[in-house]
């Protein structure tokens, strides 16, 4: 079958080089979550999954939506980090979809679920441990752990949190959340729960602490598995990893042409030729995805060199300038994101 003229390219061998290469990271006996949110980051969820399969030990999505693409596709445990609406509850238990929890009213909902089906529904307690957004207070932790201990039909599975500034290899602000969430397991590990998983890092704390992890039990790796640094300061800081993109953009060149000095190029003449300029179009846009931000800043690859985006991007195509290329086909090979 012919490739289309625009298209979205997945590396199988990039993503699983890249897994690799976090479970050298890591410990052997630690766990590793593979993030497939928002889509697996754009590089399409179901295909991503398909290849982890037998990588991952679990996987991480956001929402009921998501968590409904890959159940049936996969036998790993789902771990759910977003909201999922009241409504939907009772067909995550019964697919059995392991939420990160962390107020009183999912609980109660969860706990009756459980009842009617005769069954205990696993949870992750997420802890807001100096982060500021989901989670339960360290101060609030013993009575919602109290709490928690008086549900029959709940199973405390594991607990986590996350770290805000990781990406920064000497934040002073990670030590201090690592600090808040040990404090957080001992009060939840002397209420008796001594079998829970623990997570705080995703890829920049993975990266960060490394092979210690600082004795957590499992990390979650979303952006390193893609191939992309998570900060500069970070890929400064681990020059040893080799992380390869997984996904090329495609598409090909539709014209070319050449246009006279003191020309202009496209709306608004945003850009008007200094000089006798050749230059090709290609047929991709904003409603594609390609950035009208990147009008007369953005670049593309065609045989391997940088051609410079002249003017603004519009809904369905843009120009680059092609005068130092040589001689091209119609529908060469353009690459707008990725290697060539």
């Amino acid at each position: 079958m012919n490739k289309p003229l625009n298209f979205i390219e997945i590396n199988k061998s990039n993503l699983l080089h890249n897994f690799n290469t976090f479970r050298k990271k890591v410990e052997p006996a630690k766990k590793i979550c593979a993030v497939v949110k928002a889509n697996a980051y754009g590089h399409g969820c179901r295909e991503i999954v398909r290849v982890l399969n037998r990588k991952a030990d679990y996987f991480q999505v956001d929402d009921y939506e998501e968590f409904l693409e890959i159940s049936n596709i996969t036998d790993k445990p789902i771990l759910i980090s977003g909201y999922v609406s009241e409504k939907n509850l009772k067909e995550v238990a019964i697919k059995q979809g392991i939420m990160f929890i962390c107020d009183r009213r999912t609980l109660n909902i969860m706990e009756e679920i459980g009842k009617n089906l005769a069954a205990k529904i696993p949870i992750h307690l997420k802890l807001d441990a100096l982060l500021g957004r989901q989670g339960v207070l360290i101060d609030k932790l013993p009575e919602f752990v109290s709490y928690l201990k008086q549900l029959e039909h709940i199973e405390l599975q594991g607990v986590c949190s996350h770290l805000s500034d990781a990406d920064d290899p000497k934040s002073k602000h990670t030590l201090n959340q690592l600090k808040e969430f040990r404090a957080g397991l001992e009060i939840i590990r002397s209420a008796g729960f001594n079998n829970v998983i623990s997570h705080i890092s995703a890829t920049s704390g993975t990266l960060v602490l490394g092979s210690k992890n600082n004795g957590f039990d499992m990390v979650r790796v979303g952006i390193g598995l893609y191939g992309l640094w998570p900060s500069q300061k970070l890929k400064e800081e681990c020059k040893e990893l080799d992380l390869k993109p997984v996904l090329r953009w495609i598409s090909h060149v539709s014209q070319v042409k050449t246009l006279p000095k003191n020309y202009p190029v496209g709306y608004n003449l945003s850009f008007i030729t200094k000089k006798k300029t050749r230059v090709g179009l290609i047929p991709q846009g904003y409603s594609d995805g390609y950035d009208r931000k990147l009008s007369n800043r953005g670049a593309v690859l065609i045989k391997g060199l940088r051609c410079p985006v002249l003017g603004r991007v519009a809904m369905n195509l843009f120009v680059v300038d092609v005068s130092h290329v040589g001689e091209i086909d119609r529908e060469e090979e353009v690459v707008l994101l990725g290697k060539q």
